[in-house]
Parts: C-alpha cells; structure tokens; sequence
C-alpha cells in the first residue's frame, strides 16, 4: 500500500489537488506508555523536533512501575505543548482511549513510546489523507537514519485517524486482540479508506 501512496500523492501534486496538509489541522500525538523509562524522553524529543509546528503530545502513563511517570512530568513541565494523564494500569487500549479523552486535535496520531518520528513524519502522514474517504493513514516500519537522536530507530507503529472518524466508529476495544489493527478494521468496515504512508524521512 505504500506504493499506493506514492503514486496517490504523485497525481495529487501533478493536479494541484490539496491534502489535509494544506488545511494545516491541530493534531495530537497520542503516546501510551508502560514501564518506557528507557525509551520515553528520546520518543518525545524527536516529536518536538518535528517540522509540523501545530501539534500537542498527549502522554498516558499506564500504572508504570518506573520512572516513566515522573520523565513525563518533567518534560510537561518544560513544554506547554506536553499534557500527562495517568492510570492504573489498564493496557494500551485503555491507555489510547484515556489519551482520546484528553485530546483536542482535529487528527490523533498514535505513537509507541519506544518509537522515533523523523522530522516530517507528521507532514508525510497528513498528506495521506486525500479526501474525506480516508480515514487513517499507517506509517511503514521501515528503519529512518537520524542526526540528533540514535543512529537508527525501532520499528514505527504510527497510525493517523481523523477525530470525526473516530467518533464514528467508536473507541478502542480494551481487550488483547490487536488493538490498533482491530481499529483500523472497524474502520474499513465503516467505509473508509486506509492508506499505508511512508512516514519516514529527513
């Protein structure tokens, strides 16, 4: 499907058509995190140094017995843009629905904490979203080289919906089956398209 994308945002450029990039939405990154004390602090750095500047990063402690918590609190505390919301622990999906609740973004990206976003990851995922026919937009696990963080980063498990379709089909499912494909299945199924991004890059 990342083919597909490519070839979609090629005829896109050529016509001149718009993405929901060139409607500059709010978007909020979504980051669950259980006992991440180790990989928290570089996954939200290179957030902040993303080339999409309308952005807030919602941050949901799953009952950590680390220090994942206090890193947390400690980041908010230096960056407006950082919110914290904590549970006990409840498991991811719990985790994404309590960050959904906190959100504001027109767009709720989903981020592992254990992931690293390459500067215009947001940019390349908001411009996945062709028409009001897509629903989300998966960015690709593929392995990006970076300058200020680690030399390589962890698979990406980025997924972009937009709020409205959330709305629709409704919360995370917190029981063990796969919660974010179980999501985006719901999604298909409610007519949506969901596109596969390569969300990597400089």
């Amino acid at each position: 499907m990342s083919l597909r994308f490519e070839v979609s945002a090629a005829l896109r450029r050529r016509r001149g058509t718009p993405t929901l990039l060139d409607e500059w939405p709010t978007v909020s990154i979504i980051v669950p995190a259980f006992n991440r004390a180790g990989d928290i602090e570089d996954c939200v750095r290179s957030i902040q140094l993303t080339s999409y500047d309308r952005y807030e990063v919602v941050l949901v402690d799953d009952g950590s017995a680390d220090t994942t918590a206090e890193l947390m609190l400690a980041m908010a505390a230096a960056d407006l843009r950082i919110k914290v919301v904590r549970q006990a622990r409840a498991g991811k999906a719990a985790a994404l629905n309590l960050g959904f609740q906190h959100a504001t973004g027109e767009v709720l990206m989903l981020v592992d904490a254990d992931g690293i976003l390459a500067r215009h990851t947001v940019k390349r995922m908001l411009q996945g979203f062709g028409d009001r026919r897509t629903g989300a937009v998966c960015g690709d696990r593929r392995p990006a080289k970076l300058n200020r963080l680690r030399a390589r980063m962890p698979a990406l498990n980025i997924r972009a919906f937009r709020r409205s379709v959330l709305e629709d089909v409704g919360p995370f499912r917190e029981d063990p089956a796969g919660v974010d494909a179980e999501l985006t299945r719901r999604v298909r199924r409610a007519g949506y398209r969901v596109l596969s991004a390569p969300a990597t890059g400089n």
